[in-house]
């Protein structure tokens, strides 16, 4: 049985994942480059918020969960 701790890292790394699928789909879209690179931020803010958050909660405050930040 999957404890809350699980359900809840496992729908982080879900919105990780599906930011970054976001993001790419935004990048592909847009015609100029530099206009493409707009669509990065959604996983760089988001993504990595929430990838930094699932890895706290799973190991608490380590040596890992430092390196993420």
């Amino acid at each position: 049985m999957s404890s809350w701790r699980d359900i809840f890292v496992m729908a982080l790394l879900g919105v990780t994942v599906l930011s970054c699928w976001l993001g790419v789909l935004g990048m592909l879209r847009m015609k100029q480059p530099m206009q493409a690179l707009h669509y990065m931020a959604l996983p760089a803010d988001i993504g990595m918020s929430a990838l930094t958050l699932a890895v706290f909660v799973e190991t608490g405050f380590s040596q890992a969960s430092v390196k993420c930040v």
